[in-house]
């Protein structure tokens, strides 16, 4: 929809024709009178259909998320020029090893890739040095090593210390 100005009045371009009317404000769709018989039974299949699919479409953009938050930890990790070397594959299956829950505070929720050992200590981007965490761990635990930073948290817990050493044992022994 684009706007015109015609001897002083508002005139906009039809989005299916091309031809040049004065829109009406209370209109929905930016059609001439001509198209709106064509484009208003089409319009309401597309909102049938974004209804009846709303679950599906919530999927697909959360794996866009996802896909771009990978993206984005495999760029940052290229920049600090570290060993840089894990799939999607892997990330799911550590998300799922820790039933998609933070590693740290056993939360559900959304999941960040935290380092044990931070990039900015000398720590790799490979999957034998990543776990789940939530963004408000992840944050908190900021350039902290897991040993120093974890134990002293109120929501330490004995138990997931050791999951997390048996995770990354087992992905390492993996490699």
């Amino acid at each position: 929809m684009r706007l015109f100005k015609v001897n002083g009045v508002d005139m906009y371009k039809c989005e299916s024709c091309g031809t040049l009317f004065e829109f009406d404000h209370r209109s929905k769709i930016a059609v001439c009178v001509s198209c709106r018989p064509v484009i208003t039974p089409q319009m309401k299949l597309v909102n049938k259909f974004r209804e009846l699919n709303a679950e599906y479409i919530e999927e697909l953009a959360q794996a866009r998320i996802d896909k771009s938050l990978f993206s984005n930890q495999k760029r940052r990790a290229r920049l600090a020029n570290v060993i840089d070397s894990y799939t999607a594959e892997q990330w799911e299956f550590c998300k799922r090893y820790f039933n998609y829950r933070c590693a740290y505070c056993g939360k559900y929720g959304k999941l960040t890739q935290d380092h044990v050992k931070p990039l900015s200590k000398g720590g790799n981007n490979t999957v034998d040095n990543i776990v789940p965490a939530c963004r408000s761990c992840n944050c908190a635990k900021h350039d902290n090593e897991l040993t120093f930073w974890y134990r002293n948290r109120p929501f330490y817990s004995p138990e997931r210390e050791s999951k997390i050493i048996e995770y990354l044992t087992l992905v390492a022994s993996s490699d």
